[in-house]
């Protein structure tokens, strides 16, 4: 007769995870202002999207896309496109 493995059981008396969750949710900012200077290392762009391929969806679909785009002059075209796009206010 073959075991069949049990899944790990989680163990909730240990809160290092949640702690560390805690810690980057109460240190979190909101930029508004951004240097154009500032170069982002490419190690940066796959961790940022490793954790949004993880972000969570319903059915667990995660039916999105994601477009990185690093050349200044094409980030300063989108953004003028969005804005001339942005609806100015509820109707």
């Amino acid at each position: 007769m073959s075991q069949v493995a049990s899944a790990p059981k989680n163990d909730f008396t240990d809160r290092t995870k949640y702690d560390a969750l805690m810690e980057v949710i109460r240190n979190r900012i909101t930029t508004r202002a951004f240097d154009p200077n500032c170069v982002v290392p490419r190690e940066h762009y796959d961790m940022i999207l490793e954790a949004a391929r993880h972000a969570p969806s319903g059915a667990n679909a995660q039916p999105w896309h994601f477009i990185v785009v690093t050349d200044q002059n094409l980030k300063t075209r989108s953004w003028n496109i969005s804005v001339k796009n942005r609806p100015s206010g509820p109707s």
